[in-house]
């Protein structure tokens, strides 16, 4: 990150020089090239009042409003933008195993992706990112319409995908957003949900939905530790 203030200044010259077209390649430089998220805002945000001090001394609203805008769409359209993808290993007793794994699990449910909350860390470091859920259907415990879960995976600080991948599973890429799946859960000590490695993402079929139920049914007992998810109704 070593240059990220140096194009913060040359933006700020080009700005004060009133150079509109120095102005916008560099930040769609920025955009294309620092780290998605993170870094973009800042920077958005740096240009957002370099702009505005441009405005305000220059006393021409149409060069800052075109920076400003022209920064926006190029923030909002680079943000999710998947330059680079990678897999972190996992170790998962009994991976192939659905019955372990619905066994191990505190909740089971279908519902329907509404939007990304936040973008976030592991007390490890691992990119988790966080997804509000509508829930539509309880198939183990019992959870309230609305929720927050944490998906282990996202974005890492340079603008990277990380996902995971076991010896035999390998996730295929982050929630979709208006998309409906089963998921799989368990509540952790903040009273969270974090949805179990490589079982994340099911799409909800009635085919898969008789799959889980069959699970659910005949389930192995795995003795653990568990938590209650402030999520949890009686």
């Amino acid at each position: 990150h070593k240059y990220y203030l140096s194009y913060i200044d040359i933006i700020y010259v080009a700005l004060n020089k009133r150079c509109i077209m120095w102005g916008i390649i560099f930040f769609y430089f920025i955009n294309k090239n620092i780290a998605l998220y993170y870094y973009q805002r800042d920077c958005y945000i740096h240009l957002m009042l370099y702009s505005m001090r441009g405005c305000y001394e220059k006393n021409n609203d149409c060069f800052g409003i075109t920076i400003m805008v022209f920064g926006g769409i190029a923030y909002f359209h680079n943000r999710n933008t998947n330059q680079e993808v990678n897999y972190d290993h996992v170790l998962i007793a009994e991976e192939t195993n659905p019955y372990y794994q619905i066994g191990f699990a505190d909740y089971v449910f279908i519902g329907s992706v509404n939007k990304e909350v936040d973008r976030t860390f592991s007390d490890y470091g691992t990119a988790r990112t966080i997804y509000e859920i509508e829930v539509t259907e309880n198939l183990k415990g019992n959870l309230q319409k609305t929720i927050e879960v944490s998906y282990p995976g996202g974005y890492e600080r340079n603008g990277s995908l990380t996902l995971h991948q076991g010896d035999f599973i390998t996730d295929e890429g982050l929630l979709e957003i208006g998309e409906s799946y089963i998921f799989v859960g368990n509540g952790q000590s903040d009273g969270s949900i974090l949805l179990q490695d490589l079982y994340t993402d099911v799409p909800d079929t009635e085919e898969n939905k008789e799959k889980y139920l069959d699970y659910i049914a005949n389930q192995e007992e795995v003795e653990r530790k568990r938590m209650k998810s402030k999520y949890e109704t009686e």
